[in-house]
């Protein structure tokens, strides 16, 4: 009922397209470094032994990890203000750990490769490209810039333990000059670059004649399985997909007895009892509550729609006063307590809320989570020798079996579980992730299937193979039409003439370049070919779309400007350059990663949020 209130999602989707697309190797987004308030102490954790995984024949050690989760939780509360908490925390985690296996694996093959770091290659970098940790760090910064005498001072001071970032920088240079070998091939042509120009530079005005698509009744005989098998085999590179997974999900909460629940219960009503005797609201948020919001009192950071709060919550706001509280209110194994901080009613429009909240979860018994623990540990282990969502079936457990979802798609199932779809679409099939904490207990994902890109197989695609099919169906009046009026113009005729004899008009545009064509003429790229393509005054067509049919007159155009292109050839290189290497480097990560043997000794079962 009060997800909205447990964390920030909003927050958590934005940090999710954030850092998927983040990494560790420094050409594409900088690098993670150790660096803590204790760096001496660092220095003698990193030689621990507590492996939480294998990459090759590397070890991450549980101190690095924590400590690349510490930057990430920095970097996090630099930019929102607060500590994470919840799933932000849990995401920044599993985003950590990606990071660290992705630079084991580039470090890899940049050591078999026989790249190495000299002496004086790491002081330079260490002098003069300090890593952006240390350039956001406050104690080398004046007036919240970058002051590189601090930095300089502190390299120097014998004090400092620097062996940390040493090793780092040992790491990181060797696999800048890979990524630089990787990336030197990549070329750019000089016709790519006058294609670029001529995109953005050249222009053309254009009529046009758009013939709508046939939205009477489709005979359905038309769209029996053996004619949608054919158009299938005949398209199949139309119903090309991205490597996806379909998973099941179990869903094993806390056991929490009615002890644990009373004695949660009177420490809640003892809360609201304070607030209403004259204690402050914000100082007891930040003092007792263990929501994401305590650092600011509780303030959850923003007015909210009365019809966007969870329903059995709307008239309970609604008959507050400002600064009044609530009573506590459970929802699963957690007790609110909101205070109304404020209310607005525009002159037109919807009533806002802006609510804080004291978050109270209950927490079992020792004796419980013990059993619980046991319980889950036992559930992954027979997932190894029947489906998950069987077993779960026979426990009485929530399973959900998602449909098809690739990296960067949202499934609905695991939106608020985002690190969890980081996990599931790297994983093969049949494998059982760990126990992902939540607020209530644990969430364990098991890939149910896998397949690679490439066409999908005809009983998935089918729904959009009829979608297909349909939309040639209605396009074949208007395309007969189109050709009869095309007829009508080559025989002598204008468009205007033979628009107006097939009921229909024309349509002109004002100039445009290739790269923002006119929105009419947008859902038909090769109709916007026609308006460069053609001669001046010359018709062509048809152009299907799923808009309709197209005839398309070039009414007018201006060709790019060659002085201009010489003078804009740099500019345009760089900008096509280094798209490409980043696209070109960001697959040749993808596959180092894939094809790198990572053993995750991580433990299987995380504790609860």
């Amino acid at each position: 009922m009060l997800k909205h209130f447990r964390s920030g999602s909003k927050r958590i989707r934005t940090l999710w397209w954030i850092l998927t697309i983040g990494t560790v190797v420094t050409f594409i987004g900088g690098f993670i470094f150790i660096f803590g308030s204790g760096v001496g102490d660092m220095s003698r954790a990193m030689n621990t032994t507590d492996a939480i995984g294998k990459i090759g024949d590397t070890t991450v050690r549980q101190a690095e990890f924590a400590n690349a989760v510490t930057v990430a939780e920095n970097n996090y509360q630099a930019q929102y203000g607060t500590r994470p908490q919840g799933r932000d925390a849990a995401l920044l985690r599993e985003q950590a750990w990606f990071n660290l296996v992705t630079e084991r694996a580039v470090d890899a093959v940049a050591r078999r490769s026989g790249f190495t770091a000299t002496d004086a290659e790491v002081v330079y970098a260490a002098k003069n490209t300090p890593p952006p940790d240390i350039t956001a760090n406050a104690a080398f910064q004046t007036n919240g810039r970058f002051d590189r005498t601090k930095w300089l001072s502190a390299l120097a001071d014998p004090s400092n333990d620097w062996t940390p970032l040493e090793a780092r920088l040992r790491t990181v240079l060797p696999a800048q000059r890979l990524e630089e070998k990787v990336i030197a091939g990549v070329k750019i042509s000089e016709p790519e670059l006058q294609r670029l120009y001529a995109n953005q530079y050249e222009q053309a005005k254009a009529s046009l004649v758009l013939l709508p698509l046939d939205m009477a009744p489709v005979d359905t005989m038309k769209l029996a399985d053996a004619t949608l098998k054919a158009y299938y085999e005949g398209h199949k590179g139309e119903f090309e997909a991205v490597a996806q997974v379909k998973a099941e999900i179990v869903q094993f909460p806390l056991t929490v007895g009615a002890a644990e629940d009373s004695s949660t219960l009177l420490e809640v009503r003892a809360i609201v009892a304070e607030v209403r005797g004259g204690r402050d609201f914000a100082l007891l948020a930040q003092e007792r509550s263990e929501g994401p919001f305590a650092e600011r009192g509780g303030d959850i950071g923003q007015d909210v729609p009365v019809s966007r709060l969870p329903a059995p919550l709307q008239p309970v706001i609604a008959m507050m006063k400002v600064g009044d509280v609530t009573d506590p209110i459970r929802d699963g194994n957690t007790y609110f307590i909101f205070r109304l901080l404020s209310r607005t009613q525009p002159p037109t429009g919807e009533a806002t809320v802006r609510l804080a909240q004291i978050q109270k979860p209950i927490h079992p018994s020792s004796e419980s989570m013990q059993a619980d623990v046991e319980a889950v540990r036992k559930l992954r282990a027979d997932a190894a020798k029947k489906p998950l969502g069987e077993l779960a079936a026979a426990r009485g457990l929530v399973a959900t079996t998602t449909g098809w979802f690739a990296q960067g798609q949202f499934e609905p199932t695991l939106l608020q579980l985002p690190h969890v779809q980081q996990w599931a679409v790297r994983a093969k099939k049949g494998e059982v992730s760990r126990a992902y904490g939540t607020e209530t207990g644990w969430v364990i994902v098991q890939i149910a299937d896998r397949r690679e890109a490439g066409p999908r197989p005809y009983e998935d695609a089918k729904e959009d193979v009829r979608r297909a099919v349909e939309l040639t169906l209605r396009q074949a009046k208007p395309l007969a039409d189109a050709e009869k009026m095309l007829a009508a113009v080559k025989g002598g005729k204008s468009l205007e003439q033979a628009a107006t004899e097939a009921g229909t008009a024309v349509i002109t545009t004002e100039m445009f370049p290739r790269s923002n064509p006119d929105p009419r003429l947008s859902p038909a790229p090769r109709a916007v070919g026609l308006a460069f393509g053609l001669p001046v005054g010359q018709t062509g067509g048809p152009v299907v779309a799923t808009t309709g049919v197209y005839l398309v007159r070039k009414d007018a155009g201006t060709p790019a400007d060659p002085v201009m292109f010489e003078q804009l050839k740099g500019q345009l290189s760089s900008q096509l350059l280094s798209s490409r290497q980043q696209r070109w480097l960001r697959a040749w990560i993808d596959r180092t990663v894939a094809d790198a043997k990572v053993e995750d000794l991580r433990p299987e079962i995380e504790d609860t949020l």
